[in-house]
């Protein structure tokens, strides 16, 4: 994370500090081999890891557990050394900064100049820091001396990576997305698949660009393929609420163009919130239809910060029936489809373990006032059923 001098394994766990000094091993630290030695005696490392031990010991499939699924993604030093803790990554996931065009209610400063300039117009939400979102976040006042370094990193080694994600704030509206691809071009890995996490809120010159352009790298085996991961949540005018900025009707064509260059992989990535889950069954009947067409993968993940957008807050039986309709609506084709399909079982196993957190449903109806007074939206009229559970429970 360039844009924030810090390094993580993992987007659930804690953060460690990136210094100019140290940027070198980013993946050898030691508070990241402290923790690999834990799992290799069979401990749980803290910070962040709870939240996967939570699914599973609810009886649900954890992100951790699905990435074991994966595919010739095991470190190189491993095949020499199966307990080995200093190694080169197979997955490299790069945050260059925060450029984005959106400002979806979850996100903030941190991922998106949308969420920044909201900040620097109405400044904090309150004094107590509860609904704020990294309001004095602050960017890396070494990122340009980083980002040197991270190309050095990547000469010396890009060719041991399997996946090459990059994420942002809003990939194609950085410039260092072209960047990625002058590297590729430079130095080939046919071994690698480049990933892009987007909004899909892309004008079409710029996509066209880009995708003639990962046409000729792959063609020519400088990379192995091309992954495109949309994100969206939801579906309807629910989905433009919760992701301040989408029009639906774009982010619609750009995907459906998609749909026609079957050399790229498409992916949906739904962030799963107490919002977006009574409105998930219309996406996934949409997917119903492009599945028709071709394949297209789901993946999700729960949001958790901040934690009044956990869906767990309301309580154990308030999706129940919501939750019913979403799991008979997934697809299941293959074991991707099928590790997806356990990982929103275990979503739904850890609210039906959940009391009702009224501290959180009262500072989620706080943050939604006053996101509607700063953007003149109205949580009102898009979710009836939240109104009544805000006059049930605050």
């Amino acid at each position: 994370m360039l844009s924030r001098s810090k390094t993580s394994s993992c987007h659930r766990v804690d953060q460690v500090p990136l210094t100019l000094e140290n940027f070198k091993d980013f993946h050898n630290l030691p508070k990241k081999i402290e923790d690999r030695n834990k799992m290799l005696r069979g401990e749980r490392p803290i910070g962040g890891c709870e939240y996967c031990f939570k699914i599973e010991d609810a009886g649900g499939f954890s992100d951790r557990q699905h990435h074991l699924n994966f595919k010739d993604i095991t470190p190189s030093e491993l095949n020499i050394n199966p307990t080995a803790t200093h190694v080169i990554p197979r997955i490299l996931e790069v945050y260059f900064n925060n450029t984005c065009n959106l400002s979806c209610l979850y996100c903030g400063p941190h991922f998106s100049t949308k969420w920044e300039s909201e900040y620097k117009k109405y400044g904090a939400f309150d004094n107590s820091n509860t609904l704020n979102r990294d309001h004095e976040w602050k960017n890396n006042s070494e990122y340009d001396q980083m980002v040197v370094l991270f190309w050095e990193w990547m000469r010396e080694n890009s060719h041991e990576l399997r996946k090459f994600h990059i994420l942002g704030g809003e990939p194609f509206f950085q410039p260092e997305f072209i960047n990625c691809l002058d590297h590729f071009e430079e130095y080939p890995n046919p071994e690698c698949e480049f990933v892009i996490i987007t909004n899909l809120m892309v004008d079409d010159k710029r996509m066209d660009y880009y995708i003639e352009r990962f046409k000729r790298l792959i063609s020519k085996r400088k990379l192995k393929g091309l992954q495109i991961t949309a994100s969206l949540d939801c579906w309807g005018p629910h989905a433009e609420y919760i992701r301040t900025g989408l029009d639906l009707a774009q982010w619609q064509r750009n995907f459906e163009k998609l749909l026609q260059f079957k050399w790229i992989r498409l992916q949906i990535n739904h962030a799963v919130c107490g919002l977006s889950i009574k409105y998930m069954p219309e996406l996934l009947e949409k997917v119903t239809e492009w599945n028709k067409i071709r394949k297209i993968f789901l993946c999700f993940m729960s949001v958790t910060d901040p934690t009044f957008m956990r869906c767990d807050i309301f309580g154990r039986g308030f999706f129940d029936e919501d939750f019913d309709k979403i799991l008979k609506l997934m697809p299941n084709q293959d074991w991707f489809d099928a590790s997806m399909l356990d990982y929103l079982t275990g979503i739904f196993k850890q609210i039906s373990a959940s009391d009702i957190n009224l501290e959180s449903v009262a500072n989620l109806k706080r943050y939604l006032q006053e996101l509607d007074r700063r953007r003149n939206t109205d949580y009102r009229l898009l979710f009836p059923w939240l109104v009544e559970f805000f006059e049930n429970n605050t």
